[in-house]
């Protein structure tokens, strides 16, 4: 439901998507990916949020400045910079040695 992301050479098969909190974009309700807000959590000037998106089957955190966070229950946009994405093979799966 994120779009897709490129692994880096020699991961074949299964693998997983790792994002840093950092690199998830809040944007406007129709723009992007769909989500919920279903936590903000202020941190002195940055905030962490929790965001449910459809087809995942773990809430997404972003973090980002206070001032910027949105409400609990808000429906917003996400939006993941493909070069951002961290993807390492899924435990078991076979990783070509480089």
């Amino acid at each position: 439901p994120l779009g897709r992301f490129r692994a880096r050479p020699g991961i074949e098969g299964e693998a997983v998507l790792c994002l840093r909190p950092r690199e998830v974009e809040i944007a406007p309700a129709g723009s992007g990916t769909p989500a919920s807000v279903t936590e903000v959590r202020f941190l002195g000037p940055d905030a962490l949020v929790g965001l449910a998106v459809q087809g995942l089957d773990r809430p997404l955190g972003a973090r980002m400045k206070a001032a910027d966070a949105p409400e609990k229950g808000a429906e917003i946009g996400v939006h993941i910079h493909p070069d951002s994405a961290l993807i390492f093979p899924k435990e078991g799966a076979g990783v070509e040695a480089s």
